[in-house]
Order: C-alpha cells, then sequence, then structure tokens
C-alpha cells in the first residue's frame, strides 16, 4: 500500500497544528504530541526527510527548556502560592516590572508551561508532517502556475501572479496580527480568498502538464476530512468521550497506511 498524498499528510499536520493552539488543557496539548509522534514513527521511512522529525524534536525542546528556564529566572509582580524563591537582582529602570530572580509562584509555572507545550505541539506537528510528506511528490503536485510565477515572458500570467502576491502579502498581515494579539480574521479570509483565485486564474492560463500525477484517492479524503474534525472536537467541552473522538481521528493515517518502504 503506497503511503498518503503529501497534501494529506500536511492537512493532517497542520490540523493537529490548529487544534493544539485552540484547547485550553495540558493534558490535551500532551495528547496531540503524542498521538503526532506515534504517526511520524510508525509512518516514517528511512529516506532523508524523515530526519526533519527528529530534527523538530530538538528544537522543540530547545525551546521548551529555554522557556521554563526564562519563566524561573524571570519574575513578574503577581499573587500565588509560592513554590520556591531565588535571590532577586536588580535590573535597571527601563526593565521596570521585570526581577531576576524573586518568588516562583505554580500559577506562572502552569501557565508558562501549558504556553511551552502549546510552542513544542505546533513546531512537532508541522516536523511530523515534514517527515512524512515526499518533498519531491509534494513539489510534483504544485499548481503548475507556481512554476511559471518567473516565466511571464509577455504572456498575460502577470494576473495571476499578482493577485498571488497580494494573497501572500495580506497572509503575512494576518501573522502580524495573529502575533499582536488583533483580530486577524478578516485579514486571514481575505488573505485565503486572494491566493485561491489566483492559482485558480493562474492554473487556467498555464501550459505546464504533470507526468504520472500523484492520485487523490478515498484515503487522502478520509484524513481530510478526519482532519477537519479534529480542529472541530478541539473547540468543543471535551468531555471522555470526546476525548476518545479526538485522539481516534488524530490517529487515522494510522489505520488507512501501512509503513511505506523507502523512496526511490
Amino acid at each position: 500500500m503506497r503511503t498518503l498524498h503529501p497534501f494529506a499528510w500536511w492537512a493532517w499536520g497542520i490540523s493537529l497544528a490548529i487544534a493544539a493552539s485552540q484547547v485550553r488543557s495540558i493534558w490535551l496539548t500532551v495528547i496531540i504530541i503524542l498521538a503526532s509522534l506515534v504517526v511520524a514513527f510508525a509512518r516514517k521511512t528511512q529516506d532523508p526527510w524523515a530526519a526533519a522529525l527528529i530534527i523538530g524534536m530538538k528544537i522543540a525542546l530547545v525551546a521548551l527548556t529555554l522557556r521554563m528556564v526564562i519563566a524561573v529566572l524571570f519574575s513578574v509582580p503577581g499573587q500565588g502560592t509560592v513554590l520556591f524563591s531565588i535571590p532577586r537582582i536588580q535590573l535597571p529602570e527601563w526593565l521596570a516590572g521585570i526581577f531576576l530572580g524573586g518568588a516562583v509562584t505554580v500559577e506562572r509555572l502552569r501557565f508558562v508551561l501549558f504556553e511551552s507545550l502549546t510552542i513544542f505541539a505546533l513546531v512537532i506537528t508541522v516536523a511530523a508532517a515534514s517527515s512524512l510528506a515526499n518533498p519531491k511528490q509534494t513539489l510534483r503536485s504544485l499548481p503548475g502556475v507556481l512554476h511559471e510565477a518567473d516565466k511571464t515572458h509577455g504572456r498575460s500570467s502577470v494576473t495571476p501572479t499578482v493577485v498571488l502576491l497580494v494573497g501572500v502579502g495580506s497572509l503575512f498581515v494576518a501573522t502580524i496580527q495573529l502575533v499582536t494579539g488583533d483580530d486577524y480574521r478578516i485579514f486571514l479570509l481575505v488573505s485565503l480568498i486572494f491566493i485561491f483565485i489566483g492559482l485558480f486564474l493562474g492554473n487556467r492560463q498555464s501550459t505546464r502538464t504533470r507526468y504520472r500525477p500523484i492520485p487523490w484517492q478515498s484515503r487522502e479524503s478520509l484524513v481530510l476530512l478526519t482532519s477537519i474534525l479534529a480542529i472541530i472536537l478541539s473547540r468543543a467541552p471535551l468531555g471522555p468521550m470526546l476525548t476518545v473522538a479526538l485522539i481516534m481521528v488524530m490517529l487515522a493515517p494510522l489505520f488507512v497506511t501501512s509503513r511505506p518502504v523507502a523512496a526511490r
């Protein structure tokens, strides 16, 4: 049995990343991390890109460790159950409100741990998808207009390219809005609309053809549907049954694939 279409792997990985960013429980975040690792280790090959998983794990561990160390060393005024204290060092006036050392509270450590695990989950889910999706097949599956983005040669492909650039620019703005905490939904929606319009117009004008295109079958559709379902379930108040359902949909690629052989 062949492996999944690379876009199906990316849909699975990105959906788990979105789910991890939406859950409000440390345990659910850990479950998402474990589910992505189980699928990645069970279906990874000996191909070079499979090393992305180990690299991602190392990066995530370093980020988690640094975030926790910073949370312990630097304290902010606040109330809570003091776990332990370290000597406080006076910082410059331009760092008013932040202290090096001081009381370390349980509440702050719990908050920072949840925040760090969320970042850990985002890195792991993307690394898992990157280790499973064949990059050569991913490039082959890209719309033809992307292969011709820099080859206008006087043809009327400027419009799709401009639309694509506007969409990507809007997506960048949406990312900035997300990081700064502003309302980013309208920017994200507009950017996605522009990108899809650009791809549609560009593909109509593209003369590039594919040799032996990678098929998208029912297995890929099932993984895509379960990926969307994982996002929906992560937004709902999860009881025991819904938690089990979330685990099952995250593990869906295990049920429709077998361990693939190394790509040639």
